[in-house]
């Protein structure tokens, strides 16, 4: 984009240097040096016609650049969203690359050029999940749909069941652990926020199974959860 606009910039001031060179030629040349006045001149043109051809040029060119790295985030994110349904509802040993990609209107190639592996593909979705607070909720939001309490179930039994993906997720988790205790950056951690936000996470995530298998508990949740952030 900075070069697209020094070309601009330096056809326009060519342009104008062409302008007042000709008017200079016309008053101060006599008829001996017409031609020389119109040699000069003419190629004067020409080269600001090309720096405004190199220039649109530039511009379409950027304009396509951005338009294939619109189009590669849009892949992405259809691919991490359609990756977030099918870990939900089958697991990430339940879920094949190709039924992912088909889930999201791709081929398998597209997973593999934008992530390399399913692996990769889940780790993306864990720090997306986590980092935009979905996993651990703040104090007084919405307990989790089932879709998504699945999801955050299957992301925290994956980092509990290998010890390497908890490595790589460990900051990220720290992150979000803090963000939902309200502590700002630098600040300490008050603790009984904190076990207030594992409290709150726990009864997200097991109270709907509860209530899903026994009909009678219908409502626990959501009362568990208000009198957890009223206290």
């Amino acid at each position: 984009m900075a070069d697209d606009e020094n070309v601009a910039n330096a056809a326009r001031a060519l342009a104008e240097a062409t302008a007042a060179l000709t008017r200079v030629l016309g008053q101060q040349m006599g008829a001996v040096s017409d031609d020389v006045g119109r040699a000069v001149t003419q190629g004067l043109r020409e080269a600001s016609r090309g720096l405004e051809t190199a220039s649109e040029s530039l511009s379409n060119s950027t304009k396509a650049g951005d338009r294939r790295r619109e189009r590669a985030e849009e892949t992405r994110a259809d691919l991490l969203d359609a990756a977030g349904r099918m870990f939900a509802a089958h697991g990430y040993e339940g879920t094949a690359v190709g039924d992912l990609a088909r889930a999201a209107g791709y081929t398998k190639g597209a997973v593999y050029s934008n992530f390399g592996s399913k692996e990769d593909l889940f780790r993306a979705l864990a720090r997306r999940e986590l980092a935009e607070r979905r996993v651990f909720p703040l104090r007084g939001a919405d307990l989790p749909a089932p879709e998504q309490a699945l999801l955050d179930l299957e992301i925290l039994a994956a980092i509990s069941r290998s010890p390497a993906l908890g490595t790589m997720l460990a900051e990220d988790v720290a992150d979000a652990v803090r963000a939902a205790t309200g502590a700002e950056p630098g600040e300490p951690v008050d603790t009984a926020e904190q076990d207030r936000v594992v409290a709150r996470l726990a009864i997200g995530l097991v109270g709907p199974l509860v209530e899903q298998a026994d009909a009678t508990l219908a409502g626990v949740t959501r009362r568990l959860a208000e009198d957890l952030d009223q206290g």
